[in-house]
């Protein structure tokens, strides 16, 4: 036989145990049976309530400790009350901070008891000073528990009041963690109280002529980002673990279709950056409502020369011409 046709089927022979070598084993089903398994166990999925960022611990169920800090402030030119602030609280939105246009705006911290905000505003409008409003609502309650409340107010014609309770920061209570100036309160309760109420303070004067709720929000964002790296690379979120952030801004008339006063209304729970998070829902919310909401304002003032009527037509004209977020014009 030519040696040609003795080596070609040899040649054959070895790529084809070559090629065998080179592909995985594939395994051997029965043609009857069930298919291979695809998909995933879906029962060893972690249930969203077990997620990370769900994880709060307090260090004492009855009393958990809530660290805060934030601003509370009116704009002199169009009488606005906002709040903002940055929480370990759950719901710190709608548990610590109230706020009625024609009363004021109160937040309360430490071992908070969440009717201290609403009763103080119902003291303010009838017409209490924001330091009896708090002395009232002290008084309703026992004297252990007020020495637990980090109390802060600001009434709707612009003055402020704190109370700071004995026990909120242990035997060595840090009364600088209030910061009052006139129409506006810089406070805090996270432990490196001096350093970011300072930021606090000094970011909010520097953001002057800024609409109230994006003054608000460049202050908090601002400060808690000039806050030092601790060593797990968090910096300014007050626990090293998400936690929460609130908006509010209140003008009388502002809310959905000229009802209630909810100007700016917003909240975010348990997030690794909750300022950011606050900042994209603002810009879906100034889409959403502040554009009518302004008109429907002017419309109601007759003094096209007034303060008011100027600032309003300027935040108008800065969301209509989409000026980048923070940005003074």
């Amino acid at each position: 036989m030519p040696a040609s046709r003795i080596v070609a089927p040899f040649l054959l022979s070895v790529l084809a145990g070559t090629a065998a070598a080179q592909d995985p084993p594939r395994p051997v089903q029965d043609p009857a049976g069930p298919p291979a398994e695809t998909t995933p166990d879906k029962g060893k999925e972690t249930p969203p309530e077990e997620r990370p960022e769900f994880a709060y611990v307090s260090a004492s169920l009855e009393h958990p400790y809530v660290e805060i800090a934030g601003i509370l402030a009116r704009d002199a030119r169009t009488g606005d009350l906002g709040a903002v602030v940055l929480s370990t609280c759950p719901g710190v939105g709608a548990t610590c901070v109230a706020a009625d246009a024609r009363a004021g705006v109160a937040v309360v911290s430490g071992n908070p008891d969440p009717t201290w905000p609403g009763e103080v505003l119902r003291f303010l409008a009838a017409g209490a000073t924001p330091a009896d409003a708090i002395e009232r609502v002290k008084a309703d309650s026992t004297e252990a528990a007020a020495g637990r409340q980090q109390l802060v107010v600001l009434a709707a014609d612009g003055r402020t009041a704190a109370a700071l309770g004995e026990r909120v920061f242990g035997a060595t209570t840090e009364r600088t963690a209030v910061d009052e100036a006139e129409g506006s309160v810089a406070f805090t309760t996270y432990a490196a109280t001096g350093l970011l109420l300072h930021a606090l303070r000094k970011e909010f004067d520097a953001a002057d002529g800024l609409p109230l709720p994006e003054r608000l929000l460049v202050a908090l964002q601002k400060a808690t980002d000039a806050m030092p790296v601790d060593t797990k690379g968090k910096r300014g979120d007050l626990t090293g673990k998400p936690v929460s952030a609130a908006l509010v801004v209140v003008r009388d008339g502002a809310g959905r279709n000229g009802r209630g006063d909810r100007l700016v209304d917003l909240r975010v729970d348990f997030d690794l950056d909750p300022v950011a998070r606050m900042r994209g829902l603002y810009k879906v919310w100034a889409q959403a409502h502040l554009s009518p909401a302004l008109r429907a304002s002017m419309s109601r003032i007759r003094d096209t020369s007034s303060p008011a009527y100027h600032a309003d037509a300027a935040w108008l004209a800065r969301l209509r011409s989409r000026v980048p977020f923070g940005e003074k014009r």
